[in-house]
């Protein structure tokens, strides 16, 4: 059994999602909380490129402002504040 939405631990710090734990949980979906240019330099590009090459939609708060996921228990829909207000 997988997950169908990660919210990636560490503001996608390097070491926030390795590899095991990603090819065992199969997100479809996973949402990164960081800052616009923080000085921490996350989400690290080696995370986000791992869970992209594992077909994982990645969402980003830098980029795509608030994340929101809601259920009805079948169907899980993903939405971001800049992707409702085009």
């Amino acid at each position: 059994m997988g997950a169908n939405f990660l919210k990636v631990a560490h503001h996608g710090s390097k070491t926030s999602t390795i590899e095991p734990f990603l090819s065992s949980s199969h997100p479809a979906f996973a949402a990164i909380s960081a800052g616009r240019d923080n000085s921490f330099g996350h989400p690290s590009l080696e995370v986000v490129e791992r869970l992209e090459a594992a077909g994982v939609r990645v969402y980003r708060t830098d980029r795509d402002g608030a994340i929101t996921a809601t259920t009805d228990g079948q169907t899980l829909t993903v939405n971001t504040f800049l992707q409702a207000s085009h």
